[in-house]
């Protein structure tokens, strides 16, 4: 048999924490190789960085235990330690260094904080009043919850309160939600800062069982979808999801199923008060028993059903969307002009009666300078089309074009597929507008000038330029940029008493446009 030795390693895990203004709390786990039982732990510590262990302070603890608080250490001081484990052979190899600082002027740890459910949506909160060191320093306490919400996007939902010092010893934590787990930690806080958290608890508000949601209605929608819409009951604080259940009007109730996603649903036109869920991957033509309920979580209660009285019949088949819908731009040979060509081939599947029109929806989606409406235009087709023009008069030089087309057939609109097309800048066609120069002293002026209208931009107009010179000179001509969101520019160290002239033009990325009348 092996001859018994001492431990093979260090505790592990080891964390140190300054939990007060001189203490310092420790915490380890048993080392990995202990070769018998620990019958010891000691703690050494010291100011020094480097230091032979035997100089340093050492505490001896039990080997049953597993955290050790020493105190009245020097305030503000950096502190270093270490720790062996020792079993009936005697002491094992010493451990890295932990540095802990302890902090001149924070707020020690509150004590005896503790939870109470006190109903779906308030937990009552408590704890010892504070240290007498404390007494007339704290401002505050920060009062810090997360619930673990699995109907969240995000799966965790984390808060912060600031409780005014008055609140010495409870508080009442309300508008949680129902059916859920709460961890709550509480800090000190004083001029110099945050102090010491404590632990963290936990505690669950109760269950609560909703009414059940109100003006239920549905409505198909095309692409066999059903919209179904409804109200929260008059008492709503403690809903959390809703649940929508569907079947065929042909089948059992028992064959309901259950909404997908409900977590996403979300409150839709909040101010008018109701809310809005499509139900998609319908049958076509089929007809459905639609109902509503409300919850106040996973682990919550749920109201019964509120159910539409007549099932909801869906739509037919509709076309699926056109194919290799394009557009190309096209230029006049002088650039004073463009138009967008569309092309596409009938969609690969009729789903149905025959197409009877296309629709087409088309508008300038950017750059925002030259964006007038954010209406799409529609133009009906005829079934039997598979190109059409966007006609100069209609095409801005240096805007972004969408399109959208779809097929119609007896039952209505089908799939919609859309495309997009870039028209390239040309140098502004036009003056800029609001053209004036005004007297601002002896030696200067103001001008000022807008953009072009629209249709005469050709594209974003980045600034505006001024020629000036003296009236009846034979040279002496300047110029000056200023941009356009100043729409001015101040010439200055002009000659006093002297008549100037004045023009300006705009420009864009391709080049300046005419210039203005003289002034």
């Amino acid at each position: 048999d092996p001859l018994p030795s001492v431990p093979a390693k260090a505790p592990k895990d080891i964390q140190v924490v300054a939990v007060s203004r001189a203490d310092v709390n420790i915490a380890w786990k048993e080392p990995d190789d202990p070769n018998g039982i620990i019958t010891k732990y000691r703690i050494y510590y010291t100011t020094e960085r480097v230091t032979n262990i035997d100089s340093n302070i050492k505490v001896e603890v039990p080997g049953t235990q597993r955290m050790h608080t020493i105190k009245d250490l020097e305030y503000n001081t950096t502190y270093y330690f270490r720790m062996t484990a020792s079993n009936m052979v005697g002491e094992g190899p010493v451990s890295d260094v932990y540095p802990v600082i302890t902090v001149v002027g924070i707020a020690s740890r509150p004590k005896g904080f503790q939870c109470a459910t006190t109903g779906h949506d308030s937990i009552q909160l408590s704890w010892d009043p504070a240290a007498s060191s404390d007494k007339g320093r704290l401002i505050s306490y920060i009062l810090s919850y997360k619930s673990s919400a699995i109907y969240l996007e995000d799966g965790m939902e984390t808060r912060e309160e600031v409780l005014p010092v008055d609140n010495d010893s409870g508080y009442l934590l309300k508008n949680l939600r129902p059916g859920t787990t709460y961890h709550l930690t509480l800090t000190p806080s004083t001029e110099q800062g945050k102090g010491i958290p404590t632990e963290t608890i936990v505690c669950q508000t109760s269950d609560f069982t909703p009414g059940k949601p109100v003006n239920v209605q549905a409505r198909a929608l095309q692409g066999q979808q059903i919209e179904v819409t409804w109200s929260p009951p008059l008492e709503a604080r403690g809903i959390q999801q809703w649940l929508v259940r569907y079947y065929r009007a042909t089948d059992p109730m028992g064959t309901a199923v259950p909404s997908e996603e409900t977590k996403k649903v979300v409150p839709n036109l909040v101010e008018q008060g109701f809310y809005r869920y499509v139900i998609s991957g319908l049958e076509p033509k089929t007809a459905y028993h639609i109902g509503v309920a409300a919850s106040s979580g996973p682990a919550g209660g749920v109201s019964s059903y509120e159910s539409i009285r007549e099932p909801v019949t869906t739509l037919g088949l509709v076309p699926s969307a056109p194919k290799r819908f394009e557009a190309s731009v096209r230029y006049d040979p002088d650039l004073r002009s463009a138009s967008i060509d569309l092309n596409w081939l009938a969609p690969d599947t009729l789903r149905g009666s025959r197409i009877e029109e296309y629709r087409l929806l088309y508008r300038a989606v950017g750059p925002p300078d030259l964006v007038s409406s954010r209406t799409y235009t529609e133009v009906p087709l005829s079934h039997g089309r598979t190109s059409w023009t966007l006609p100069p008069n209609k095409v801005l030089f240096g805007a972004v074009y969408n399109f959208s087309l779809s097929a119609k057939n007896n039952e209505g609109y089908g799939d919609v597929i859309s495309c997009q097309a870039t028209v390239r800048e040309a140098p502004p066609s036009m003056k800029p507008e609001s053209f004036s120069v005004n007297t601002k002293s002896d030696t200067s002026v103001e001008v000022f000038a807008l953009k072009p209208i629209l249709t005469g931009r050709n594209g974003q107009i980045t600034n505006t330029e001024v020629a000036y010179w003296p009236k009846n000179a034979i040279d002496g001509y300047g110029s000056k940029n200023f941009s356009v969101e100043n729409s001015s520019a101040v010439i200055r160290h002009l000659n006093p008493s002297r008549e100037y002239l004045f023009k300006v033009r705009a420009w864009n990325s391709a080049g300046p446009g005419p210039w203005s009348d003289v002034m």
